[in-house]
C-alpha cells in the first residue's frame, strides 16, 4: 500500500487533497513542487479513484479505465509526466477503437485524416463534408481552450446530434461520428457537442495509451512520486469534514476523530457529498443551491473474465459493441470490451487472456436495479451476447467476476456509483460545471465534477488547472502583503 504510517501524520499541512484519483494525484503533485507541504488523503486503499486494477489469483484487471488520452509528448497527460520526471511505458493504441453496430462495423484509426478518409470511403456521398466537418470539430476545440469564439457561442448549448446535423446528412454517419459517447456518458441524442468535440479531437490526434503494467501502474507512480518529493498519501481513512473557521476553509476531521489543519482544501471527491454531507449546512449555499438542479451521469457495470490461450478472440476486437433490442434482455445501451493481454501479456499467468467490459445499462431498464441484486445473470447475459461473435466463449472461463453500480460506489463513494460525475449535456459541460473555485475561501474542486468533465486526461486538467490557480493567488497574496 502506498502510503505513510498513521503516526507520521503531521497536525497541519499548507494544503490538504481529498481524493487521490488522478485529479488529486496530479493537484497535490503541482503544489508539492511549488513548496507547499501537501497531505493527499483517500478510504480506499489504493490510489487512482476509477483509474485503479485488482489482482485475483494469478490476473491483474483494470477496473474502470481501458485506455487513457493525451498520454503523448504533447498532451496533457505526457506533458504533467514530463514536468514530474515519471517515466511511464506505455502501448499507443492504433487503430484506437471499434465501433460495432448491428449493420455496420467501424475500425476508428488513431490519426485524424486517416479517419477521414476510412469515412469518406464507406459514406461516398458525404465524402466532400466529412473534411469540413471534422476542421470545425478542431476549430471549436480551440475555441473551448480559450473559451471563446463564434463556434463555442453556437454549439455551446447544443447536443452532439444537433450539431452534426448542421453539416452532415447521413444518419448512420452522424451514428458512426458519435458513436463513442459511452465515454462520457448521456447517449448521441443528449450528450454534448462542447463535450464530444474535446473528447473526438484529443483521441483522434493524440490516440489512445495503455500504460504497461495495468491502469493501476500509471496511478501508483504519480502517488510514489508525490512520496519522493516529500508529500504524504493516506490511504484507507475517510475524511468526516471539511473544516470552517473564519469564512474560510481550515482542513479536515478524520473518521477516527483526528483533525489535520491547513489553509488549503481541495476536493476531488463527490461534489455532492462535500456540498451536503462535509460542510456545515450554512456555507457555500449558492453551490448548495446549484447542485441540487444539476443532473448527475449515470453508472455502468463491470465485467471481468480470464479465458484459457485456446480460444480465439480475433472476432472480439476492442471498442464499442451496440447490442440490438433482442440482445441482452434489451437492457443494455453498449458494451466497451478491452483484451489487455494483447498489448501486456504479463496480466495474466500461463498465456490466459484478460477479458475487461464495461457494460451500459439503460437506468430505466428493469434489469438495471436486478442485475444489482443477482449479478450472475448479467454475467450470462453478456456473456451470451459475446458468444454471437465467439461461439462457446463460456466455457473457457477460469476466473471471473462482475462489478455493479453499488460496488463502484463502495470503492469510491460516489453516491450511486455515478461514474461521470454530471452529465455531459449541453448545458452542464465545459465551462458550465462547477468551477474550481468554491465560495468558501480556500476551498477548491477538482476531478471530474469541475471543468473540463470527466476522462483521465480531462481530470488530470483539471487538478493541474486548480493547482495552478491556487498558485497564482498565493503569489498576489504575496505581492499585496507588506
Amino acid at each position: 500500500m502506498i502510503s505513510i504510517k498513521r503516526s507520521e501524520l503531521r497536525p497541519a499541512y499548507d494544503a490538504v487533497v481529498i481524493g487521490a484519483g488522478v485529479g488529486g494525484l496530479v493537484c497535490a503533485g503541482f503544489l508539492r513542487r511549488a513548496g507547499l507541504s501537501v497531505l493527499l488523503c483517500d478510504h480506499h486503499y489504493l490510489v487512482g479513484g476509477y483509474c485503479t486494477a485488482f489482482p485475483r489469483k494469478n490476473y491483474r484487471f483494470d477496473a474502470c479505465v481501458h485506455h487513457i488520452g493525451g498520454c503523448g509528448k504533447y498532451g496533457t497527460v505526457g506533458q504533467i509526466l514530463k514536468q514530474f520526471g515519471i517515466r511511464q511505458e506505455f502501448v499507443r493504441l492504433d487503430p484506437m477503437d471499434h465501433l460495432l453496430f448491428e449493420d455496420l462495423e467501424v475500425e476508428v484509426p488513431a490519426d485524424l485524416d486517416q479517419y477521414q478518409q476510412r469515412l469518406a470511403g464507406l459514406f461516398p456521398h458525404q465524402a466532400e463534408r466529412i473534411p469540413a466537418f471534422f476542421q470545425m470539430l478542431v476549430r471549436l476545440n480551440r475555441q473551448i481552450f480559450r473559451h471563446q469564439g463564434e463556434l463555442l457561442e453556437r454549439y455551446v448549448g447544443r447536443t452532439f446530434q444537433e450539431m452534426a446535423a448542421e453539416h452532415l446528412e447521413d444518419e448512420r454517419l452522424i451514428r458512426v461520428l458519435g458513436g463513442q459517447w459511452g465515454y462520457l456518458g448521456p447517449p448521441l441524442s443528449s450528450v454534448s457537442a462542447v463535450g464530444m468535440a474535446q473528447m473526438l479531437v484529443s483521441y483522434l490526434r493524440d490516440g489512445a495509451w495503455y500504460p504497461l503494467g495495468s491502469t493501476q501502474s500509471f496511478s501508483d507512480n504519480l502517488a510514489r512520486n508525490l512520496l519522493e518529493q516529500g508529500g504524504h498519501v493516506l490511504l484507507k481513512h475517510r475524511v468526516q469534514e471539511v473544516l470552517v473557521e473564519g469564512g474560510r476553509a481550515a482542513g479536515i476531521r478524520l473518521e477516527d476523530g483526528r483533525t489535520v489543519r491547513a489553509g488549503i482544501v481541495v476536493c476531488n471527491a463527490d461534489a455532492r457529498t462535500l456540498f451536503e454531507d462535509l460542510l456545515p449546512a450554512e456555507v457555500c449555499p449558492g453551490e448548495r443551491s446549484r447542485i441540487q438542479r444539476l443532473v448527475p451521469s449515470s453508472s455502468y457495470y463491470g465485467l471481468y473474465m480470464a479465458l484459457a490461450p485456446e480460444l480465439a478472440l480475433h472476432d472480439l476486437p476492442r471498442g464499442f459493441y451496440f447490442p440490438g433490442a433482442q440482445d441482452c434482455e434489451g437492457a443494455v445501451n453498449w458494451i466497451y470490451l478491452s483484451i489487455t493481454t494483447r498489448y501486456d501479456s504479463r496480466l495474466a499467468a500461463n498465456g490466459d487472456q484478460i477479458l475487461s467490459a464495461t457494460v451500459g445499462v439503460r437506468t430505466e431498464a428493469s434489469a438495471y436495479r436486478a442485475w444489482q441484486e443477482d449479478r450472475d445473470a448479467m454475467v450470462r447475459s453478456v456473456t451470451r451476447f459475446l458468444e454471437t461473435r465467439t461461439p462457446r466463449l463460456g466455457d473457457f472461463v477460469k476466473h471471473v467476476e462482475c462489478a455493479t453500480p453499488r460496488t463502484l460506489q463502495r470503492y469510491t463513494l460516489a453516491k450511486d456509483g455515478v461514474a461521470y460525475g454530471w452529465a455531459v449535456l449541453p448545458d452542464q459541460s465545459g465551462d458550465r460545471r462547477l468551477a474550481p473555485e468554491t465560495s468558501l475561501d480556500g476551498l477548491y474542486l477538482a476531478g471530474q465534477w469541475t471543468m473540463p468533465g470527466p476522462g483521465v486526461a480531462a481530470v488530470a486538467a483539471s487538478g493541474w488547472l486548480v493547482a495552478n490557480r491556487i498558485l497564482r493567488k498565493l503569489r498576489n497574496l504575496e505581492r499585496a502583503s507588506p
